[in-house]
């Protein structure tokens, strides 16, 4: 009996120290440089940002895929839009003025 419970307990510190080494390698790393990127709505969209959008013949011709809001390093907020019906076909950004930016 004695003999069956080390066995157990040897086993349980084994599995225990594995796990433990498993878990300690996954590290996070967390940037201060890192944008805060965030999924929204395409009608939660400035009201600018809309009205550029449907003033341009490329862009008001096709859906909105993904909409997503970023904030940067310095607080100003810019909003990445990809625009596809079934998949994305190109990708616009724009200031919360309406302003199409460069990559």
């Amino acid at each position: 009996m004695k003999k069956l419970a080390l066995v157990f307990a040897l086993n349980t510190f084994a599995l225990v120290g594995a796990d433990a080494d498993s878990i300690s390698n996954k590290t996070l790393i967390i940037s201060p440089f890192q944008d805060n990127k965030n999924e929204i709505e395409p009608q939660d969209l400035p009201k600018a940002v809309k009205e550029t959008i449907l003033s341009k013949e490329k862009t008001k011709s096709l859906p909105i895929y993904k909409a997503y809001e970023i904030t940067d390093t310095s607080g100003d907020r810019i909003y990445k839009i990809s625009f596809g019906l079934e998949k994305i076909e190109f990708t616009k950004k724009y200031n919360k003025k309406g302003n199409e930016l460069e990559d």
